[in-house]
């Protein structure tokens, strides 16, 4: 399905939920049943055919030749589409944080899993990224049973304040919550995982389980059009959770901050380090910690006018779930004066004091930035090559989300 495809898609379903949101919700679940019902019905259907095959065999041997060609078909599509179902996927890489070592933020983290009633985490695991999040890997592939992770950008917690963080935890935990928004959050897993088993079976298709690849090709760009748009509303109802739960003034300043701390690692602070790096023997060797003092030290004014510019004059699209920075701030209240105008914001709130990390993980926040430093300066170090080069291939294959 072409993006214009796609687009005029989604315009039609948000017209379809908004005049009827029942129905819309019964066609949502009418589609996963379509899809449920079809695996299962191809895969106990193949084996039930293979049984057939060999029964054959034992009561008519006469139709051996028969039975073993249905044998190989009939057991190629069953291994297949088992195959193509059971795809393991690989939990998130990161350093693991434990309750001994940051009991703050476990202290933070159990109050908003008691809030809105979460599952405990498997693990919480620090990486280096602009990011944050709660990643359900399912244990039985496309049929769920999932073990959750909790995954904080040391990065981002050294951009936020940390009532920030709070917000932006808060958020995250909506979508994993039992206790708001069941229909929406089982959605909003359903959409994740089967996007990646979609992947994984694309990766790994076979000439035997082509035509349940056909029927994926027909289905998932259909259903993924009816789960994004309520995807959508979920990302609305997560900020309101943040809302309730951090504190408006708190959400708004965590999604501005968030948007600012991003641009300036990217276009800025990466981009001096690479530099660096190429003239000299060596990669930085504290280079988390630098990048720590340099987001307390904060941008140049007319870097943070201009990002703030470019931040509210982008627009939601189909490209992504998440609204605009200005929808979501309009949806919240804290939408500065002015902007409909076309009068935006030249400056942010000053560096906090203290930063969530430092506030929330204490001394092994510095642990954890030298270990990062030292890992990111070790996989730095390629023979005929750029670092920029080495690091932006890494980056790829990491699926980083700076």
């Amino acid at each position: 399905m072409s993006r214009e495809e796609f687009d005029a898609l989604i315009e039609k379903l948000e017209g379809v939920s908004r005049k009827n949101p029942r129905l819309y919700i019964a066609r949502v679940i009418g589609l996963v049943a379509l899809a449920y019902l079809y695996l299962l019905l191809v895969l106990f259907g193949s084996l039930g055919l293979c049984i057939l095959m060999v029964v054959m065999v034992i009561y008519a041997p006469f139709t051996i030749k028969f039975a073993i060609i249905g044998l190989i078909a009939f057991g190629g599509i069953f291994l297949a589409v088992l195959r193509g179902l059971w795809v393991k996927l690989s939990p998130p890489k990161g350093e693991t944080v434990t309750r001994e070592k940051a009991p703050k933020l476990f202290a933070l983290l159990d109050d908003l899993r008691n809030a809105l009633d979460c599952k405990p985490f498997h693990r919480v695991a620090i990486v280096n990224d602009v990011n944050a999040g709660v990643v359900q890997v399912p244990r039985l592939g496309i049929f769920g049973w999932h073990r959750n992770y909790l995954i904080l950008g040391l990065p981002l917690m050294q951009i936020l304040a940390p009532e920030e963080l709070k917000a932006v935890l808060a958020h995250e935990f909506m979508h994993s919550s039992r206790g708001h928004g069941r229909f929406g959050n089982w959605l909003y897993r359903v959409r994740r995982t089967w996007a990646q088993i979609f992947d994984q079976m694309r990766r790994r298709r076979t000439r035997w389980g082509s035509f349940v690849f056909k029927f994926f090709n027909w289905f998932w760009p259909l259903f993924n059009g009816h789960a994004f748009v309520l995807a959508r509303t979920n990302e609305y109802e997560a900020d309101a959770c943040s809302v309730r739960l951090a504190g408006a003034d708190a959400a708004a300043s965590a999604l501005i901050r968030t948007r600012i701390g991003g641009s300036f690692i990217v276009e800025k602070f990466w981009p001096g380090i690479f530099a660096r790096a190429n003239q000299e023997n060596d990669p930085p060797a504290s280079v988390l910690q630098e990048l720590n003092q340099a987001l307390k030290n904060g941008p140049h004014a007319e870097d943070v006018s201009r990002w703030l510019r470019q931040s509210f004059l982008t627009e939601t699209n189909n490209a992504d779930t998440h609204p605009c920075l200005t929808d979501r701030l309009r949806a919240i209240g804290r939408l500065p004066a002015g902007i409909e105008t076309g009068r935006f914001p030249e400056t942010i709130p000053p560096a906090p004091p203290q930063n969530a990390a430092e506030f929330y993980l204490g001394d092994f926040a510095g642990t954890m930035a030298q270990e990062m430093s030292d890992k990111w300066k070790k996989m730095l170090r390629p023979s005929g090559k750029s670092v920029m080069t080495a690091w932006e291939k890494s980056r790829k294959r990491r699926g980083n989300c700076q």
